[in-house]
């Protein structure tokens, strides 16, 4: 990430001479320019949020790095403009995420992905009282929801399943199913014979083949494959 920050040369690049002692002035509204620009605390909170950063980081340099290019382009101080638009020129390509209705530019129409995601009923369901604090878990029980909560819902494994390309419209891919999973799993939760029943169907979960293409996708390391088979598993279990 470092390395393609200062790729960029984030810093003043002159041919004319300092002048003196001063610094180099700009006018209001040069100034005014930057704004928007010169606040990144290099955080790099933007780029690693990217799926395009996610899948291509080794060419693309990610929305931090070319916030501060941006910068110093839109810097009336700056005399290298040239070489810095040189530096960015390359011939790679940036997609938006694959076999998604495409808005505008790099932003997918996610509105069915999150509809299979809502279907699944993704918060706590219960039928006793409510307690007067916290529902409580053993640390044993916490531990089962690990590689299952972190879902931070990119689309990237549902997008990469080939399964999920030809049958989006009644398979709920790797993303909804890992949440699926995630409260059939959950000891608080109470309801987990009616998420079942959501989930017996030949399209809705059947249609995954186990072809790992999610696990490799996953930014954040997760196995989505195999919170499917144990769920599957359970659809089994239960009628025996």
């Amino acid at each position: 990430f470092y390395a393609q920050y200062e790729s960029i040369q984030p810093w003043l690049q002159t041919e004319t001479p300092a002048p003196g002692s001063r610094e180099r002035l700009q006018s209001p509204e040069d100034r005014a320019k930057l704004d928007g620009l010169y606040e990144c605390i290099l955080c790099a909170c933007c780029s690693t949020s990217c799926p395009s950063y996610w899948w291509n980081s080794d060419r693309f340099l990610g929305p931090a790095a070319l916030l501060q290019a941006a910068r110093w382009l839109e810097d009336s101080r700056d005399e290298n403009s040239g070489e810095r638009l040189d530096n960015l020129e390359d011939p790679f390509r940036i997609y938006p995420l694959p076999h998604q209705p495409v808005v505008k530019d790099l932003v997918p129409d996610l509105t069915n992905f999150y509809a299979q995601h809502a279907s699944v009923e993704p918060w706590l369901k219960t039928e006793s009282a409510t307690p007067q604090k916290e529902w409580r878990q053993s640390h044993e029980e916490r531990v089962k929801l690990d590689g299952l909560y972190e879902c931070i819902l990119c689309a990237c494994c549902s997008t990469a399943c080939p399964s999920y390309w030809w049958n989006s419209d009644r398979f709920l891919g790797p993303a909804a199913l890992l949440q699926a999973t995630r409260w059939l799993e959950d000891s608080r939760d109470e309801n987990s014979g009616e998420r079942l029943d959501n989930l017996e169907d030949p399209f809705r979960i059947y249609r995954c083949h186990t072809i790992m293409n999610c696990a490799k996708a996953c930014p954040k390391g997760l196995n989505p494959a195999k919170a499917i088979a144990d769920t599957k598993r359970k659809l089994v279990e239960r009628q025996v």
